[in-house]
């Protein structure tokens, strides 16, 4: 038997050789076939964090090596109940999860993760079989809009998936359900101690359409996006979350303005309090 295993590996061994051919397999791998690696990096206290592909590596940074939403944890009751929407690979959940682990919290949790795109579904089951996490999450495929039914959905490479077309770099078109509130309600009954809400550009949307359901939450995290270089809506963001019973307690992220496909952008992150 290991004279057969032999004589079958010998030439792949031999073409692997090749600097060339080694490369290409590992684009192609990289590129197609990611996902069968099974790369999960441990995070400890039995928690692992899946990169299902090579632009979730990105995410895992900023969450997980430089602490993106470390600061705000400082500030707030560490959340029970909360709703992740926009919530891509799931690593905010899953780091709110492990971080309950680490501090030796007691007590249940759960969240409802969200996601307008098609591929997010595949991400949060790799989380879900990796993780202790069963019956803490529900994931539903969905997007936030103020138009009811169905809506199309722009993927497009990293974390730039959305409604919005004005980058014209898109991959592929999706119709996707609404998830309006009452929907979200039926998901997963409020109170909620926070949201956090990263839906690349619907923001407004979110602010205008769902207020029965952040009114019942005790913070929230928004992801404001701005087509322009002076970030003109974060100033509607704010003013609008303030008006309806909201004070900015924090700038997670001050404003980041650069451009996009060419097309000028700006960024930032808020952290509201309920009055």
């Amino acid at each position: 038997m290991n004279t057969v295993r032999k004589l079958v590996k010998s030439p792949l061994i031999k073409a692997l050789g090749a600097k060339s051919l080694r490369g290409r397999i590992i684009y192609e791998l990289r590129n197609r076939y990611f996902e069968d690696l099974n790369f999960s990096i441990p995070l400890g206290e039995d928690f692992h964090c899946p990169i299902t592909e090579a632009d979730s590596a990105y995410s895992f940074s900023e969450i997980f090596v430089n602490s993106e939403y470390a600061d705000f944890l400082q500030r707030i009751p560490f959340p029970r109940r909360w709703l992740d929407l926009g919530c891509h690979a799931g690593y905010f959940s899953l780091y709110l999860a492990w971080q309950r682990v680490v501090r030796k919290l007691e007590g249940d949790y759960q969240a409802l993760l969200l996601d307008a795109d098609g591929r997010a579904g595949h991400r949060i089951a790799a989380v879900l079989r990796v993780n202790p996490l069963e019956g803490r999450f529900i994931f539903q495929h969905g997007a936030i809009s103020r138009e009811p039914g169905e809506v199309r959905f722009a993927q497009r490479g990293g974390m730039g998936s959305s409604l919005d077309f004005t980058d014209p770099a898109v991959s592929a078109v999706e119709v996707v359900k609404v998830i309006d509130a009452a929907n979200i309600a039926e998901l997963m009954a409020p109170p909620y101690d926070l949201i956090k809400i990263d839906v690349e550009g619907a923001e407004i949307d979110f602010m205008e359409a769902y207020e029965s359901v952040y009114r019942q939450a005790k913070w929230l995290i928004v992801e404001w996006h701005s087509w322009d270089m002076e970030g003109l809506k974060e100033k509607v963001v704010r003013e609008g979350f303030e008006s309806r019973g909201f004070k900015m307690e924090a700038v997670l992220k001050p404003k980041k303005s650069g451009l996009v496909d060419g097309l000028p952008l700006s960024t930032g992150t808020h952290m509201y309090a309920r009055i």
